[in-house]
């Protein structure tokens, strides 16, 4: 088992005075990509705005420079280039999945996986359908924790439940405090990564 998190910049500042008051229900991380790595974390979800490249979740943007984030996960794989693998699933996040976003996003891509070669870039999802556009191949990893979608695979009376306690506790740091351990205990033998929020 090896430690990924999930929307791994939200621990960030957000941009705007508002958006802190919104933050609880996007905030997925407590601690900075430095600390991250430090607790073992590395394979990391970077979610971008199409067209300015700005860091985000849902509505929320954070004060962080990514390409200062990339710079020096870039420099750590660096010190490890024949034992420790550096993940990074960069993801578009953006509920519009027109031609102009998909291009603009391909063209990201491309200059990540350029100018920083010692990160191993996946992901290439747009949030839109959580559609993968750019062919690239990603780890192995399970996605461990709680979202208000959970539900959609969910019939009857367990479907309600689960939005009933997702309305009840909607913020990912309550799941987080709840499952992780289980989570941990759960997949500590398995062969990949585990993406979890809040670790």
């Amino acid at each position: 088992m090896i430690l990924a998190t999930h929307n791994s910049l939200s621990s960030y500042r957000p941009k705007k005075w508002w958006m802190t008051l919104l933050n609880p229900f996007a905030k997925c991380q407590s601690l900075s990509i430095e600390e991250q790595y430090a607790k073992g974390v590395r394979m990391f979800d970077i979610r971008v705005i199409p067209h300015t490249g700005e860091a985000a979740h849902g509505l929320i943007k954070y004060d962080v420079d990514i390409e200062n984030i990339l710079m020096w996960l870039n420099k750590t794989a660096m010190k490890f280039p024949y034992n420790e693998k550096i993940y990074v699933r960069l993801c578009c996040e953006s509920s519009n999945s027109d031609v102009e976003t998909i291009i603009w996003f391909h063209s990201y891509f491309s200059w990540c996986r350029s100018k920083f070669e010692n990160i191993i870039f996946c992901g290439g999802y747009i949030k839109d359908g959580w559609t993968k556009i750019i062919d690239v191949r990603d780890p192995e990893y399970l996605e461990l924790y709680r979202t208000f979608n959970c539900h959609k695979n969910l019939k009857g009376w367990e479907k309600v439940k689960s939005i009933l306690e997702y309305i009840l506790h909607p913020t990912p740091k309550y799941w987080a405090n709840k499952d992780n351990s289980l989570y941990i205990d759960k997949y500590n033998s398995y062969n990949g990564y585990i993406m979890l929020d809040f670790v």
